[in-house]
């Protein structure tokens, strides 16, 4: 007899739910951990139950680190009667982040008319990308010191994947004392 349902057999393979497919933010260029919450609540809600054993636990194949892009999850279950059912289910890791910009000096500068503005620059890293310092296009205002007034200069970086950082300095000329 069985302890479940008397009318099915030992040959009855349980049955197994995977979890909907999901797309994870990348932490860096070599992906996302397992331990990722996401990632974690992902593999933990797959599911089994078999008529003769009840709720199974489920193993899977999942790599330590997700890399960038699409991962096929394997997730497997056998009852004690060794019926094996697998199910799959896919984790997408992108990138998700824009770059982080970092003005050199401060980000808003005041200057009298007497004295000239040098442009600082800034730094840009992308978690994905990395350095990309080099392709930050320095932009707005141009800055007049013979003339008072308020000037934006605007940095913009594009990662890879097409994702925008801008930062802004403001320089202040006034009228020497």
């Amino acid at each position: 007899s069985f302890p479940h349902d008397g009318s099915k057999s030992v040959d009855t393979a349980p049955v197994l739910t995977a979890p909907e497919n999901i797309t994870v933010a990348a932490t860096d260029e070599s992906g996302t951990a397992l331990s990722n919450t996401q990632i974690a609540a992902f593999l933990t809600s797959a599911s089994a139950i078999d008529v003769d054993d009840g709720n199974l636990s489920v193993s899977h194949d999942a790599p330590e680190t997700f890399p960038m892009g699409p991962t096929l999850v394997t997730f497997t279950v056998t009852d004690s009667g060794d019926n094996t059912q697998t199910a799959q289910a896919t984790v997408t890791i992108t990138d998700q982040t824009a770059p982080v910009i970092t003005l050199n000096g401060a980000s808003s500068l005041t200057l009298t008319n007497e004295e000239s503005y040098v442009e600082l620059g800034a730094s840009a890293l992308d978690n994905v990308d990395g350095n990309v310092s080099a392709d930050i296009i320095v932009a707005g205002d141009s800055v007049d010191t013979s003339i008072p007034g308020t000037y934006t200069v605007t940095y913009t970086v594009t990662d890879d994947k097409g994702l925008v950082a801008i930062a802004t300095r403001t320089v202040i000329v006034q009228d020497a004392a």
